[in-house]
């Protein structure tokens, strides 16, 4: 029962993220989308390092 609740959960939370990630990339331009996904990709990374 518990595996069934995670894979309906899973799969819900996938369709959301794609249709989240649509609608942001027709609202924001594709170069500002890389710029804040590199930016968090370095803060990610420093603070993976220092804690």
């Amino acid at each position: 029962m518990v595996l069934m609740g995670v894979m309906i959960a899973l799969t819900l939370l996938s369709i959301m993220a794609i249709y989240l990630g649509k609608f942001i990339s027709s609202k924001i331009e594709e170069k500002t989308i890389t710029r804040i996904a590199g930016h968090l990709f370095i803060i990610i990374g420093i603070s993976l390092l220092l804690f």
